[in-house]
């Protein structure tokens, strides 16, 4: 039995690694559709085997898959939530509901890999313990990983608190643990100060160089690596605790205890982050307003213009949805027998950043509506704007109109108006 526990625990850890990679590298990089989908049906399959796992931890790796009905049942749940978080939390994206997919796969195989250590370990205390240690660290990680890259969480300014264990402690007490495993050698004031001193140094020494190549300091990059030196410097101290025994061994239970609690208040301060963040978005809106055009409005909500005639525009964009944004604004000329995009212009704005597009217009005869429409990154319409007119020989009066996304009727105001919509 003893050896099922173990042979299952080292495929539970692998499971655990694979279902992590695609978690880091969607976080990290962009990939086309196809390698999204790919990594879809891996997490997929991966999530489905973790929670057969967690319920079943005390049979066999191989007894496990033999169970496809019940991994396939575990694997649809898990993507209906993590599409239902994507969609009140994120954008929905493919790649948003595979890294949700991958983070559950992860947290569900070190569960089920808990669970299964349980079994083989219930009667050394000290080696659950460490265990436990190990599980509430990489918790921590996760939970700083996505406080610090995945948006809309990462939107508030104190993410780098979530970052900060492992720039000034956490590294420097894992290497410092590991020389000096016996406890007896020094008290834990002694270790937590040389914790400090070599995680600071660790840090500085990393953003010196990290400066150096990138030519600035990019805490957020710096974090990662910390991350990253933190669970190495953690492996690096399980394996020398292999070599003590258990009764001699350093093991502080109140330093995890506390980890555990900074762990909580960072999830539940990421999570409310990213709900603030949403709710801020879905109450912001751009602006697109057109200058320029110095006529009234006939009664029948057209502008007069001559042949030939030359109307110049300038049209303000301005982006207040509480996020760096990417627009694409476009001049469509609509009339009985045309629908022509006329003018296109890409736009990139930070938060409360604004733009002027310069424009002319020469009128050709014909009644046309004349439209000013400002999509998104995501090709929705977020603002339209309307200029009916009239062109012949003779000069008259314009009108000017604005609808929201789906609204394509002329104003019948007599006077050029402008009004901002957004979603």
């Amino acid at each position: 039995m003893l050896f099922i526990f173990k042979q299952s625990s080292r495929y539970m850890l692998m499971v655990s690694l694979i279902s992590l990679l695609p978690f880091i590298l969607l976080l990290t990089l962009d990939f086309p559709d196809y390698i999204t989908i790919l990594l879809f049906t891996i997490e997929f399959l991966l999530v489905g085997i973790s929670v057969t796992c967690l319920f079943y931890p005390d049979i066999s790796f191989k007894e496990i898959t033999r169970k496809p009905i019940l991994i396939v049942a575990f694997s649809i749940i898990s993507t209906l939530i993590s599409m239902i978080i994507t969609i009140y939390l994120l954008k929905t994206r493919v790649m948003n509901v595979v890294t949700v997919l991958s983070a559950f796969a992860v947290i569900f195989s070190y569960i089920a890999l808990y669970r299964q250590q349980k079994l083989m370990v219930e009667d050394k205390e000290e080696s659950l313990e460490i265990i436990h240690n190990i599980y509430t660290v990489i918790s921590l990680s996760i939970v700083a990983i996505v406080g610090i890259f995945v948006p809309p969480f990462n939107r508030v300014l104190g993410w780098a608190a979530f970052a900060l264990p492992f720039m000034v402690f956490l590294p420097g007490y894992y290497v410092f643990n590991g020389l000096i495993p016996q406890k007896d050698e020094f008290s834990y004031t002694e270790r937590a100060v040389a914790a400090i001193f070599i995680s600071a140094l660790m840090t500085s020494v990393i953003g010196i160089i990290l400066m150096e190549v990138v030519g600035e300091l990019d805490i957020a990059h710096l974090s990662l690596i910390m991350i990253m030196v933190t669970i190495v410097s953690m492996i690096y101290y399980v394996s020398k605790t292999r070599t003590v025994g258990k009764y001699k061994l350093f093991y502080h239970k109140k330093t995890n205890d506390v980890l555990k609690v900074i762990t909580i208040v960072a999830l539940i301060a990421v999570l409310l982050s990213g709900i603030h963040i949403q709710d801020q978005e879905s109450s912001g809106n751009a602006t697109l307003d057109v200058n320029g055009i110095n006529k009234t409005a006939n009664e029948d909500g057209y502008v007069n213009f001559t042949n030939g005639e030359v109307m110049n525009l300038s049209i303000d964009v301005a982006n207040h949805q509480f996020n760096d944004k990417n627009y694409v604004m476009k001049i469509v000329i609509n009339n009985d027998t045309t629908n022509k995009v006329l003018e296109e212009h890409k736009v990139s704005l930070k938060n409360n950043e604004s733009t002027t597009i310069t424009t002319n217009i020469t009128m050709s005869p014909g009644n046309k509506d004349i439209q000013f429409i400002l999509y998104d990154e995501d090709n929705n319409p977020v603002v339209i704007r309307h200029l009916k007119v009239s062109v012949s020989d003779y000069m008259d009066d314009y009108s000017y109109s604005d609808t929201t996304t789906s609204d394509t009727s002329a104003s019948s105001s007599s006077d050029a108006s402008a009004s901002d919509s957004g979603n």
